[in-house]
């Protein structure tokens, strides 16, 4: 019978499999690092892709829960700020002045003002079937300012300005 030619190794300690924890700590770290630069700069990007507010193009009727609502015109008048707005009621509508909010790129907001009893168009009842122009007036501000939309709180719809 022959001899089996095995020879014995010695094993060093720092080869050892219990010491080698520099590949796993240098691992983890580059793992937290990826998922850092990710979170940062990939995820943010992918929300808005999928779930960010798609703003209303002037002219472009938008189908509320009690009106089709289409951003007409805006202009400038002394100190107001009008947006003309012409409603097509499909049941009785009532919105307060409040509802109606101009939101600008740094998140700052400015409502509508209240109604004016002397400018007929800006009342703000409406009956079903009726099809009107509505005026809001706001305070006037910068209309050279980028990324202003009229906000519709209670649906939730965003006008882009002309």
């Amino acid at each position: 019978m022959l001899k089996p030619n095995r020879k014995r190794l010695s094993i060093d300690q720092d080869s050892a499999p219990g010491n080698r924890r520099g590949c796993l700590v240098t691992g983890a770290i580059l793992g937290v690092l990826a998922g850092f630069i990710v979170g940062l700069f990939v995820i943010p990007p992918l929300i808005n892709r999928y779930f960010a507010d798609n703003p209303i193009q002037p002219g472009q009727p938008y189908e509320a829960e009690n009106a089709e609502i289409t951003l007409q015109t805006v202009s400038v008048v002394g100190e107001i700020l009008e947006v003309e707005l012409t409603i097509d009621a499909f049941s009785d509508w009532k919105p307060v002045h409040t509802d109606f909010t101009i939101k600008f790129p740094d998140a700052e907001a400015i409502e509508a003002l209240p109604v004016d009893p002397d400018v007929p168009l800006t009342g703000l009842t409406f009956l079903a079937g009726q099809s009107r122009t509505l005026i809001l007036q706001f305070p006037r501000f910068d209309l050279s300012i980028q990324g202003i939309a009229l906000i519709l709180d209670s649906e939730d719809a965003q006008f882009l300005f002309p």
